[in-house]
């Protein structure tokens, strides 16, 4: 992907720095968009059935995982019995774990 900016009706490309943080703002951004628009509507549905309300949820993850770029993969090992509880640890490397945590388990509804 290239990006540009105007300059003077010229064009040149941007430097590497810049066009990173571009990207970083965009991904800011899309969150914020998310955030605003999908945390206020759980909260409102939550008065009414909790269900929904985390579907709600799984949606704002789903929406910032794409909106990021970020893929997730995952492969179970075992069946889960979605009557049982269970505990999910991920190592925190990055800021996306918890949604990345939150994603593949759809039948779930984790506190």
């Amino acid at each position: 992907m290239c990006v540009h900016r105007v300059d003077y009706l010229r064009c040149r490309p941007l430097s590497s720095k810049a066009s990173f943080i571009l990207v970083n703002l965009t991904k800011l951004a899309i969150v914020a968009l998310n955030t605003v628009v999908l945390g206020p509507m759980a909260v409102a549905v939550a008065t009414f059935d909790e269900r929904a309300s985390y579907r709600v949820c799984q949606l704002w993850v789903w929406a910032n995982l794409v909106g990021c770029g970020v893929r997730v993969h995952a492969h179970r090992l075992a069946t889960l019995d979605s009557n049982r509880a269970y505990v999910f640890m991920s190592n925190h490397v990055r800021h996306y774990d918890v949604l990345a945590a939150v994603a593949p388990l759809e039948e779930f509804q984790l506190p």
